[in-house]
């Protein structure tokens, strides 16, 4: 998950969520997939990231998934990324 303020990304994204995690799925079968995220951001300090908690205001939320279709002994059929937002979120006081 990416979080957007006023078209700056404030966290981007980083936690690989059940990289490598397969699923088995049969023709029209569905599958709900869940993802955390992480409300901090990431702030440069003297080279390196400091995470601090994000101000009160209203942000966009993006999700990015790679996924890949694997065949018989784990040969790669397709490769694909989906994507899905802006969502706004609002952060409270």
């Amino acid at each position: 998950m990416t979080i957007v303020k006023d078209g700056i990304v404030v966290r981007p994204s980083g936690f690989m969520h059940d990289q490598g995690k397969k699923f088995t799925l049969q023709a029209g079968e569905t599958r709900t997939y869940t993802s955390p995220v992480n409300m901090l951001r990431c702030d440069p300090v003297d080279g390196a990231s400091q995470a601090v908690p994000l101000e009160s205001g209203t942000y966009q939320l993006y999700a990015t998934q790679d996924f890949r279709i694997e065949g018989e002994a784990g040969r790669l059929i397709e490769h694909f990324t989906l994507q899905g937002g802006p969502w706004d979120i609002q952060i409270a006081p």
